[in-house]
């Protein structure tokens, strides 16, 4: 077997690990991914988040396809059909290129992280996608639809199996790729965020907590929610709160009792102690996506979003009187 022929069987391998969910480093230890779903205590150590933490699927949609992805990163896709949008065709998009076949992207940072991949001084991960199923030469749908393949590959640097599109090729695939970058949660606490000790508060999530993508094929989109947060107050070591969606937050005159859903916490001890004299606290919120093909919703993926967040407690100082 040549040296090109083992790289390529050897990549195919690697893409394969990789499809199936499996964790994978080039030549360098295994990172910890943003938005690792933390353990809840006394659940038995099973994790919060369930499956992978990238879902792709592509679906058929009558005269084209659409590859829809979600990750902690960004939601999104890729639809095609070969008819034109807006008056432009393909031919004209891509004056003389050609229709592109195979080509590689590198991932992105954030993407490296949500997959769980390193790249290393010698190879990157790619993303590996294929267009199949409108003829190169009329630009007409073949009889058996369009098809999108999507992979994580690595290559080597300066691999000669690269291939990148072209201006007129990136032109003709934005016009169907759309993607919502999955905003990082902001942990906040209500009503004073800056508590007191004893204080009665309410965390929640600063951020957006729902998000929508509308994708070129007609009646295709993606829609994604928080469903449920999970707050370390005073970091991984110390306790856990959970509350639905995105957390509440509350005015000076609500309590547990009138707010019953929200994620009420009390600090038993300032943070004058502690590091930098805050506490470094967590938040993980769950995700839902939805996708809507052919006028139907389903549930497509769920995964975790973190981010921490420093909260300052102070002692409650008495009032002196001269």
């Amino acid at each position: 077997m040549t040296t090109q022929r083992r790289t390529r069987a050897l990549r195919r391998g690697l893409a394969a690990l990789a499809a199936a969910g499996v964790s994978l480093a080039l030549l360098a230890p295994q990172a910890a991914a943003l938005g690792d779903p933390p353990v809840k205590p006394g659940d038995g150590g099973g994790s919060w988040n369930n499956g992978k933490k990238v879902r792709i699927k592509t679906y058929q949609t009558g005269d084209g396809a659409c590859s829809l992805i979600a990750s902690p990163s960004s939601i999104g896709g890729v639809c095609v059909r070969a008819n034109a949008f807006s008056g432009v065709t393909i031919e004209e998009i891509l004056g003389d290129d050609p229709l592109p076949e195979c080509w590689d992207e590198p991932l992105n940072e954030e993407e490296l992280q949500a997959a769980n991949l390193i790249n290393s001084d010698d190879a990157a991960w790619y993303w590996h996608r294929c267009l199949r199923g409108i003829d190169p030469e009329t630009f007409e749908i073949e009889p058996d639809g369009i098809h999108l393949a999507v992979g994580i590959w690595p290559f080597e640097h300066g691999d000669p199996d690269l291939v990148f599109l072209t201006e007129n090729q990136q032109r003709f695939m934005d016009r169907f790729v759309n993607r919502g970058n999955v905003p990082v949660p902001v942990l906040m606490a209500s009503p004073n965020p800056l508590p007191f000790v004893n204080d009665d508060i309410a965390f929640y999530n600063f951020g957006d907590d729902e998000m929508r993508v509308s994708l070129a094929a007609p009646g295709v989109e993606m829609r994604a929610k928080i469903t449920e947060m999970l707050v370390y107050p005073e970091g991984r070591e110390g306790p856990s709160i959970t509350c639905p969606g995105p957390g509440t937050q509350a005015d000076a005159n609500d309590t547990p009792q009138t707010l019953p859903d929200a994620c009420w916490y009390a600090y038993e001890q300032s943070s004058l102690n502690q590091p930098g004299d805050f506490f470094e606290a967590e938040i993980h919120v769950k995700w839902q996506v939805d996708a809507r093909i052919n006028g139907r919703w389903e549930q497509f993926h769920e995964f975790t979003k973190s981010g921490t967040a420093q909260i300052p407690v102070n002692e409650v100082q008495a009032l002196v009187r001269p």
